[in-house]
């Protein structure tokens, strides 16, 4: 069974909990790993920057082409790289590989992503 997560959710643990394949409704989960996760140093505009560069890539990116992302004012950074284009279940997606650093933090993980309802959305099974 296929569950679509909440975008801003999915995106924020995609950057937080590398390979996570399911998870809890967020209110219902234990948030003691993001001590040590990018996410925890991310401030809104961090956020804002990275969903941006994540939709571009997603709409515009080359399989297998890089795309660096920068807060300057934070320094934190990372790279999203789309590494193809399918169908699933009846969507457009594509799978993206996701690092960010923030400090000597890092994450990385590997999400399906699919466009419903002009909404890019993580897909977990």
């Amino acid at each position: 069974m296929i569950k679509i997560k909440n975008f801003f959710l999915a995106t924020v643990l995609a950057i937080v909990v590398p390979g996570l394949a399911l998870c809890p409704p967020a209110g219902a989960f234990n948030t003691q790993f993001l001590d040590d996760a990018p996410i925890a140093r991310f401030n809104n505009k961090d956020i804002e920057i990275w969903l941006d560069a994540l939709t571009n890539t997603l709409e515009n990116g080359e399989d297998g082409v890089e795309v660096k992302w920068e807060n300057p004012k934070t320094g934190h950074n990372g790279t999203l790289t789309p590494l193809n284009k399918k169908t699933h279940d009846g969507m457009d997606c594509r799978d993206v590989d996701i690092r960010n650093f923030a400090g000597n933090f890092t994450g990385r993980a590997i999400h399906l992503m699919c466009r419903k309802d002009g909404k890019w959305l993580a897909i977990t099974d």
